[in-house]
């Protein structure tokens, strides 16, 4: 009996250099003061480092999603901090199980990359990269179904030129004479206005210049993509002014509101750390706790701390114990540096509050390191 094997392989975005084309500037209000962009690690590295070992669950649920799909491309935008260990992974395109997404964000959250590199040394910074996944010599037939694609895109199908420009990268037979998957994914996105599309041009670290990078991440989440939300309220939390901190408010309330499974837990991150408001620490439990049972915080040390912090500020240092030491076992697990879970731990045993930054916060800079 053959058994098919799932193998997974890394591609960065900023191999895949779209075509440049000007974009007409973005005027919004909520527009980060900075002019540059996140410094991005992969501007300095040519590949992934050689191996991830990924665990077992990821394997299996990847073999059970290639056994019907054949193929697979997954976006997802790393959060990573200055020492290289990976604090959180944003999935910018959907995965067709919620099985498999938890799979790759837990592993992922076990993972220690190459920090980005500021002016001074290591900074926190945004790690965004596209993962392929393929069965081992398997070729995938669309049949007619590339066909209507073909056909829809060239009638200026938005859904079509974007699902296009993605099955370019995969491993499936397709008639690929006369397409370009650079100039499909610009199309869906404008004149297109598929927001998916403009946060995956967003995402891209290739020729596009950080400042079209930044306004097609701003027209996505002004075109309410929930993912493209968070990273827009990144950035403003990033500026740490008080002005800064409302526009995050901002984005991570639309982006909550919207299902996003990142944002309920940044937005109590931020009521946490930067409110005085007891009510906002009440919402803010609230909020970390629906976090921390859904299947993208289970297993976040992150999620955890943060109600730990939320349950103390509200008086409950019994919970806030019990959440932090939760937290301090899945940072354990997740070989995290324990010394700043600990510390919380302790104060709450000491039945003091916390209202330091929890979450990681990238570095926006004004110099991109090369």
């Amino acid at each position: 009996m053959v058994r098919w094997i799932a193998l997974p392989t890394v591609v960065f975005l900023a191999l895949l250099s779209p075509k440049s084309r000007a974009m007409d500037a973005v005027d919004d209000s909520f527009t980060p003061l900075y002019e540059g962009a996140h410094v991005i690690s992969t501007q300095r590295l040519p590949s992934l480092p050689p191996k991830i070992p990924w665990g077992s669950a990821f394997m299996r649920d990847t073999d059970i999603v290639l056994g019907r799909y054949k193929w697979y491309v997954a976006d997802v935008t790393c959060l990573v901090e200055a020492s290289g260990q990976v604090r959180e992974t944003i999935i910018t395109e959907s995965m067709p199980t919620l099985n498999l997404s938890a799979a790759i964000v837990d592993d992922l959250r076990t993972q220690k990359l190459i920090a980005g590199i500021g002016p001074e040394g290591p900074v926190a910074s945004l790690f965004s990269f596209r993962i392929y996944y393929t069965l081992k010599q398997y070729l995938g037939d669309l049949g007619t179904l590339a066909g209507r694609l073909r056909r829809s895109a060239q009638q200026g199908n938005a859904g079509a030129q974007y699902t296009l420009s993605r099955l370019m990268g995969a491993n499936v037979a397709l008639n690929r004479t006369g397409l370009d998957a650079d100039d499909l994914l610009r199309r869906a996105a404008d004149p297109g206005k598929d927001r998916r599309a403009m946060l995956a041009l967003g995402a891209m670290t290739g020729k596009i210049p950080a400042e079209e990078r930044r306004g097609w991440v701003m027209k996505s989440a002004r075109a309410d993509l929930a993912p493209a939300q968070v990273l827009v309220a990144l950035d403003s939390w990033a500026e740490q002014t008080e002005a800064g901190h409302a526009r995050a408010r901002h984005w991570l309330e639309l982006a909550a509101k919207a299902g996003d499974p990142v944002a309920s837990k940044y937005l109590a991150a931020l009521l946490v750390s930067h409110s005085d408001s007891p009510a906002d620490w009440k919402v803010a439990r609230k909020l970390a706790s629906t976090a921390g049972e859904g299947w993208h915080g289970r297993n976040d040390p992150d999620a955890w701390q943060v109600l730990a912090a939320a349950a103390a500020l509200t008086g409950d240092f019994a919970a806030a114990v019990k959440a932090q030491s939760k937290a301090r076992d899945l940072a354990a697990d997740a070989k995290w540096t324990l010394s700043p879970v600990e510390r919380r731990l302790t104060s709450y045993e000491e039945s003091r509050t916390v209202s330091d930054e929890i979450v990681l916060i990238p570095v926006v800079a004004r110099v991109i390191i090369p």
